[in-house]
């Protein structure tokens, strides 16, 4: 897979390598960032490559360099400018991370990085791994979050919550205004770049990194298998770097029942107590009593210790509660 390159091109060398940095460890995408401080080496390596987009200062632009990458080419302003001189702008005085946030951003609204489907647009080449449990407070969000980061130890792996109300934007800061919902409107409505705003919303927290849950739970109450197939669609692009996704389900079995049959393997959290018990055999007998015998076949029942939430979410990796979980994913095969 060839990468795109992004060219940044300014006559502070320090300011570019460090931005060009920056930006490649936000990135989640396959983009390279190169720095230049020469016009002819950026013209050179040009001919001999083809630079995707470049991001220049007003003081470096050139007619030649308008005309060469008239449709691609972004000003690095240093007046918080939405437009300049016919040019899309980005504020260059603010931190790298929501610089980069708001690149991703403004790609999706515009031409910039248009990405192509591989040969095989399906999700073949995708590990879909669903946590479900009809059993409340068993520890089911806890083994997603804790099976991402020791996946993502193996593969690139991506953590993505369909609970309405997951309360992990108390614990986990987003360098972002924007949710998963907010994603799934664009993809209905086919108006902007989904791919390059998936790149701006992903967030990261060491291993972790996973697409900020719904604030509002009616962005997601309305949600369609339609919906999840136009989502996995993206990650089945050559760009995608993320091999394997861990999907948290919530209570709502409507709009996502139909991932089930996708997923590779469904991890169903359990507690070992009557009500519970009862509550996991009464939704197996009914897998088995409307013929979805796949579903039952790809679920592996588990029993978890508590999780200890003393340093969300690294905690979920020690102790019993991460031996547990790492047990549980070795006995099917990930680890």
């Amino acid at each position: 897979m060839t990468k795109k390159i992004i060219a940044l091109y300014d006559s502070n060398e320090d300011f570019i390598c460090r931005l060009c940095s920056g930006f490649q460890q936000n990135c989640t995408l396959s983009l390279e960032f190169l720095p230049f401080t020469s016009l002819e080496k950026l013209l050179t390596f040009h001919s001999d490559h083809s630079i995707s987009m470049l991001l220049t200062t007003e003081a470096m632009l050139t007619p030649q360099l308008i005309s060469l990458f008239s449709e691609t080419l972004i000003l690095l302003s240093e007046e918080n400018l939405s437009y300049k001189k016919n040019l899309p702008c980005l504020f260059k005085y603010q931190p790298c991370s929501q610089l980069f946030q708001d690149l991703m951003k403004l790609c999706s609204n515009q031409i910039f990085l248009t990405m192509e489907h591989s040969t095989n647009s399906d999700t073949q080449n995708l590990t879909l791994i669903g946590i479900y449990s009809p059993v409340a407070r068993c520890g089911k969000t806890a083994f997603a979050l804790a099976a991402s980061q020791f996946l993502s130890e193996k593969n690139p792996t991506l953590f993505i919550s369909f609970e309405s109300c997951s309360g992990l934007s108390y614990f986990l800061s987003n360098n972002t205004a924007y949710t998963i919902g907010d994603l799934f409107y664009l993809l209905r409505h086919k108006k902007e770049n989904p791919f390059a705003f998936l790149a701006s919303l992903i967030q990261k927290n060491g291993s972790l990194h996973y697409l900020p849950p719904v604030y509002v739970p009616q962005d997601i109450w309305n949600l369609t298998s339609a919906d999840c197939e136009a989502l996995f669609a993206l990650f089945a692009m050559e760009e995608n770097p993320y091999q394997t996704l861990v999907l948290d389900f919530g209570p709502n079995l409507s709009a996502v029942f139909p991932v089930f049959s996708e997923c590779n393997t469904l991890f169903l959290p359990n507690l070992k107590e009557p009500v519970s018990m009862a509550k996991s055999e009464q939704y197996k007998a009914y897998l088995t009593n409307t013929k979805q015998e796949l579903i039952l076949e790809k679920t592996h029942s588990c029993f978890l210790p508590p999780p200890d939430s003393s340093h969300f979410p690294d905690s979920f990796l020690s102790g019993v509660f991460g031996d547990a979980v790492k047990y549980e994913l070795s006995k099917a095969g990930y680890l």
